[in-house]
């Protein structure tokens, strides 16, 4: 009767402890949900209109100055370093916005932006700036009424991600027992920096007798496009032509271990670093990558941490409806 009582108390209880267990552990690999080392999140850089600029009504033929500026702000947890990133103006020619180069559309954001931080229980935002093209006209002269335009704001701009994750390694995968300070086979939790790029997901299996194989995979959870964090961003626009295709979704990627295990990976031109491309998926264009990490023989079990670091540049784009009004048309009322 007393024990039929007891596991009438503890069985509720148990499972709601594994359910709470598996909830918090399965967080960690959500895109944007942080963990124990990171604020966590998607975004990079953000960019919107300041409010009135450009304003919702303009006239045309030349006749009303006005500004285009952009809020910049970083709410990611990489620290942008100035004159990596540039925004421009697209839709229109120069000389539609009384400008007189292609150059005078597209500014550098040319200032270091740092990354939101935590210290201790408290959440420090990242760095903000304000980006103008001043004094701009309309200059074509519409036949009557009103017309609709639309300022395009491209964006693209050196970024990067961290993340963590810990492992376990053992001297002998072969030897029988049971395996008391971690579990060498199965999936573990991932702790993200804020950012648009991410890793979602990261396996663990025995492969030799101390060796291991772990598998990620790398999203883009962001709502932008990624290039190559070597694409020339100064002198060309991360636009979707044919000649930017090689460049495009490419992430470098670096995986170090603190106790300093040779890790391997076929895919890196330098075993442990290198570019990898994603590709389409559901939810994200995403890419796998395959390691090996050579664990010392004869070493026990024990936990590692492995450290991920992934750089590449983000294109982004924002636009405002505006409303052209006929000078002319005005005037004569």
């Amino acid at each position: 009767m007393k024990f039929d009582m007891f596991k009438t108390l503890i069985v509720p209880v148990l499972i709601v402890v594994t359910l709470i267990i598996s909830s918090c552990s399965s967080n960690n690999n959500q895109p944007g949900g942080g963990g124990p080392l990171f604020i966590g999140g998607v975004e990079g850089l953000t960019f919107q209109f300041v409010e009135g600029m450009p304003p919702p009504e303009i006239f045309d033929a030349g006749q009303f100055p006005f500004h285009v500026t952009l809020q910049i702000a970083n709410e990611g947890e990489h620290d942008y370093t100035a004159n990596t990133g540039y925004v421009r103006i697209k839709g229109f020619s120069p000389q539609q916005l009384g400008l007189e180069n292609v150059s005078d559309m597209k500014k550098l954001i040319d200032r270091d932006l740092h990354g939101k931080k935590r210290i201790g229980d408290e959440v420090f935002p990242g760095d903000t700036m304000q980006l103008s093209f001043e004094n701009l006209v309309y200059t074509p002269d519409i036949p009557s009424g009103t017309q609709t335009i639309t300022f395009y704001i491209e964006s693209c701009y050196k970024y990067g991600n961290k993340a963590f994750a810990t492992l376990c390694l053992r001297g002998n995968n072969f030897q029988p027992g049971v395996q008391e300070v971690c579990q060498v086979t199965g999936s573990k939790a991932v702790d993200n920096s804020a950012g648009p790029v991410q890793v979602v997901s990261l396996t663990e299996s025995p492969i030799g007798q101390s060796d291991v194989q772990i598998t990620l995979k790398i999203k883009n959870v962001g709502k932008g496009v990624v290039f190559s964090k070597d694409f020339p961003l100064q002198e060309q626009n991360c636009e979707d032509i044919p000649g930017n295709m090689l460049e495009k979704n490419k992430v470098y990627i670096a995986l170090s271990l603190d106790g300093g295990e040779e890790i391997e990976c076929p895919q890196l031109d330098q075993g442990s670093e290198g570019f990898i491309r994603l590709l389409p998926a559901q939810g994200g264009d995403e890419g796998s990558l395959y390691c090996v990490i050579h664990a010392p023989a004869g070493e026990g079990t024990f936990k590692e941490f492995l450290k991920i670091n992934m750089t590449y540049a983000y294109k982004q784009e924002i636009s405002k409806d505006v409303t052209v009004r006929d000078i002319s048309g005005y005037n004569n009322n």
